[in-house]
């Protein structure tokens, strides 16, 4: 059977910067390289190389679902707020 070779040649470099970047992907280029110990414009061609090759496909960040419909909750559709906003200037034009 033949042996395939992998497409694209992944070092320890690069997996320390897809490590990291799997932690944190908004994490700057610049603290990037201070916390890998290198210069930042290695990790600037690195992960632009990475996005060209596709492995890297996009950036990405992690949502809590829970909270999010928890905050849900507490948000009115713009439709009832506007009916209550105006239901609030009508009785204050009653009032006047």
């Amino acid at each position: 059977m033949k042996e395939m070779k992998p497409r694209y040649k992944i070092d320890e470099t690069d997996e320390r910067i897809l490590d990291e970047l799997r932690e944190n992907s908004r994490v700057s280029y610049r603290e990037l390289a201070r916390s890998l110990g290198i210069p930042h414009t290695t990790v600037w061609t690195r992960i632009g190389k990475l996005r060209k090759r596709g492995i890297i496909k996009k950036f990405t960040v992690e949502v809590d679902e829970e909270k999010i419909k928890e905050a849900m909750l507490y948000r009115k559709p713009k439709k009832e707020l506007i009916e209550i906003l105006l239901s609030q200037k009508a009785r204050k034009e009653q009032n006047d």
